[in-house]
């Protein structure tokens, strides 16, 4: 404990940046372990327990926890992305992927 977390922008910018799309074609579908790693460090580094859970070859959950009881919490999502198809042909374009990390950014911009 006593590290800091990157700044949110910098943190959704890495985290939308690091390869995790989960999708039913093949040779799109890939691991989420980055993404998985990545949250791991910065939530273990601010105090949290983590529990990592294998679901399936390349797939993980995290679970991380922080006190107990009525006064813990715990912290679990989603951490893979979904393709974004822009010509319905099953793949996913490089600009597809610069558009979500505007979209996002204008997002953490409101924050």
């Amino acid at each position: 404990m006593g590290k800091s977390l990157p700044i949110t922008r910098e943190m959704i910018t890495r985290l939308i940046a690091t390869p995790s799309v989960s999708c039913t074609h093949a040779s799109l579908d890939m691991s989420n372990s980055e993404v998985i790693d990545m949250l791991a460090n910065w939530t273990e580094d601010i105090g949290f327990s983590l529990e990592r859970q294998a679901v399936s070859p390349g797939k993980y959950n995290l679970i991380a926890t922080v006190g107990s009881g009525s006064g813990g919490l715990v912290l679990s999502g989603h951490t893979d992305k979904v393709p974004r198809d822009d010509t319905n042909s099953g793949t996913a374009t490089r600009s597809s992927s610069t558009k979500l990390v505007t979209l996002s950014m204008a997002s953490v911009a409101a924050i």
